[in-house]
């Protein structure tokens, strides 16, 4: 088998090691959950209170956060804490990197917050607090809010936003607007009681921003000193409904082409359904031929193939189980079968298993007999990312996080040994993987028909010929089917005896797969199970497998025979590879920016947010961890 790339390794390797408690993967970092909360003063100040629950998967030693103070009065009143189990723990501001505390520096239009937090595969919540002076802009008929509450300098992903503005008094309904922009998901909510209103985005990617624009009776904030000798609420009021009115528009216009495109479809549908009948019937005589071709075939090779049973109780042959997924089955390796070799290696005492967390694997000082793929396996345990012949699950995820290519490349090399040691076990037809030339030329015919064809096919379809066009295009399809069956035909296979092989394993398989309705008289001995039970890891029936020899054989009779794979080893690797599953299930909210705005805040009493932006300050914020 051909050499596998790099990002696949890094890929297989992410699920390394059944008895693992964590997973090694690559580090990522999101904001889990993300409040702000600003309130009015009177005198048009702004209280802001921003949460963040980072979530990080990997170890970083902290998280920074940037305030854009661009185009407004320097913030005050700043604190920075952590929230632990709802407890406010205050940070201090110093320069000793030491955790809890934080540097603060002021670099052009930037306010730059770098906090000593470190988290490994957990979270950590962040409320930072301050007061923008003179935040609300105050008209002579109505008193305006308009900021990027979140920035577009975010480095990284943020979840379930929330934005809430609260007014020190009610307003009334005709004089509380409020619209968003952003997100195209994201919604505004205005409080029956006309004193607070909420922005919500589910989900926003690094570069999108959300930003609140809101207009409330200048009484308010009466002794507000930024004030613009004009009145406004008009002119603002028309300008963000040209925002909703070209959104709708747009909603409309695509509404409008998704039914003309799906009346088209169906004009076209109708044509072609004509031509159906005769093209179906060619192709079918075609298709009929070649699997008449290939059933003969088959049935020639059936008779030649030694008999082998539904179920085999004894492994066919000496084969270690990577070297057998590869040659046997023409797979390449995932992790199950990285599993079974390291049992393989402790039901041969080349290693030695802890039953205590932290799970250890101990390499023998024995002399003992090893393939090339297996002194590449433990050489890069044992001496790469171990020392002293032993290695925890914790150095491995550690060494694999630090050391991403070195850990890479030696899975790599190990992998590639396998396959160089499963090409020396004969399976596939070599005569046949010669590909001769009139395969050769065969596939070089379909290639060609094909494009010519649908080429054709295409070209009589954009300009109107739908009927010639459509007959062009289901003849090629016939071509293509009748290239695909022969090539089928013609293609490796395997021989004789790799069919013989390959049976027999898949009849091992079978068994383990039914073992819990077997008799008991068919079941193998309780001593052959420890060879076999390696083999149920890389069949992915391993689980089935320990769950049910304790209902066949007694505890005692285990305990007796099943001497290097012992019953406690054995629930070992039932729970931690169940850890490990649940582990794995990572899950990530993907992006609903599509562009497409709704249309519907009119008036700015609450809806989806509108297109474009407001002009509001704060754009330039945004975060990420080192």
């Amino acid at each position: 088998m051909k050499k596998k790339s790099l990002f696949l390794s890094i890929v297989m390797t992410m699920t390394l090691f059944i008895f693992s408690e964590e997973v090694v993967s690559a580090k990522e970092l999101i904001v889990e959950q993300y409040d702000i909360t600003a309130k009015v003063l009177e005198n048009g100040d702004v209280d802001f209170k921003e949460q963040m629950v980072f979530e990080a998967d990997g170890e970083y030693n902290g998280v920074f956060y940037h305030l854009d103070i661009t185009g407004i009065v320097a913030p005050k009143n700043i604190k920075l804490s952590e929230v632990v189990d709802g407890t406010v723990i205050p940070l201090e501001n110093n320069q000793s990197g030491d955790h809890q505390t934080y540097q603060m520096t002021q670099e052009d239009q930037q306010i730059a917050f770098k906090i000593f937090t470190p988290l490994s595969d957990e979270s950590r919540t962040i409320l930072l607090e301050y007061t923008i002076p003179e935040c609300i802009t105050s008209y002579q008929d109505i008193a305006e809010f308009n900021r990027k509450v979140v920035g577009q300098a975010w480095e990284i992903e943020q979840n379930s936003i929330r934005f809430t503005l609260e007014l020190p008094v009610e307003a009334a309904k005709e004089s509380f607007r409020c619209w968003g922009h952003g997100n195209p998901t994201g919604k505004v909510e205005i409080n029956p009681n006309y004193k607070m209103a909420e922005w919500l985005v589910s989900h926003n990617e690094p570069g999108e921003f959300v930003e609140a624009h809101a207009l409330f009776p200048v009484s308010i904030v009466a002794a507000n000193p930024n004030q613009v000798e004009k009145e406004a609420f008009t002119e603002l009021v028309a300008t963000e409904e040209e925002r909703v009115i070209a959104d709708k528009q747009a909603v409309a216009k695509r509404k409008a082409q998704a039914e003309e495109h799906e009346r088209q479809k169906a004009i076209m549908v109708a044509k072609i359904e004509k031509i159906m009948t005769v093209a179906i019937g060619i192709m079918a005589i075609s298709a009929v031929f070649c699997i008449g071709h290939m059933m003969r075939l088959k049935k020639a090779f059936e008779k030649q193939v030694p008999f082998v049973p539904d179920h085999v109780f004894e492994l066919p042959e000496k084969l270690s189980p990577s070297v057998m997924q590869v040659a046997v089955y023409q797979e390449e390796l995932t992790s199950s079968d990285v599993h079974a070799t390291i049992m393989d290696l402790v039901r041969r005492k080349v290693l030695y298993l802890s039953q205590e967390e932290p799970y250890t694997l101990t390499l023998s000082e024995k002399t003992y007999a090893l393939s090339v793929s297996e002194e590449i396996f433990v050489e890069g345990l044992f001496k790469q990312i171990g020392e002293n012949n032993q290695v925890t699950f914790t150095d491995i995820k550690n060494y694999a996080t630090k050391h991403p290519k070195a850990y890479c490349e030696w899975f790599a090399d190990w992998e590639d040994q396998v396959d160089e040691e499963a090409s020396t076990v004969t399976v596939l037809d070599e005569e046949k993987k010669k590909s001769p030339l009139k395969i050769f030329f065969l596939q070089i015919v379909a290639i060609l028909v094909t494009i010519v064809g649908a080429t054709l096919g295409l070209y009589l379809l954009v300009n109107g010929s739908i009927v010639l066009g459509s007959i062009a295009t289901l003849v090629n399809i016939n071509l293509a089917i009748v290239a695909v069956l022969w090539q089928y035909i013609s293609e490796p296979k395997r021989t004789i005896d790799g069919e013989w092989r390959y049976r027999q394993w898949n009849a091992l398989k079978q068994m383990m797969e039914d073992i819990s309705s077997l008799d008991r008289a068919e079941v193998p001995s309780i001593i052959i199970w420890n060879e076999l039970l390696v083999y149920a890891i890389s069949f992915k029936v391993a689980d089935e497998v320990l769950k049910t020899l304790p209902t066949i054989y007694d505890q005692e009779e285990i305990a007796q025979n099943v001497d290097a794979i012992t019953a406690q080893q054995m629930a070992t690797y039932l729970l931690v590879s169940k850890t490990l599953s649940e582990a794995q299930t990572l899950s990530s909210p993907t992006s609903s920016s599509n562009g497409n705005y709704s249309g519907t805040n009119s008036g700015g009493f609450g809806g989806g947010f509108s297109s474009g932006s407001s002009g509001g300050f704060g754009g330039g914020s945004g975060g990420g961890g080192f």
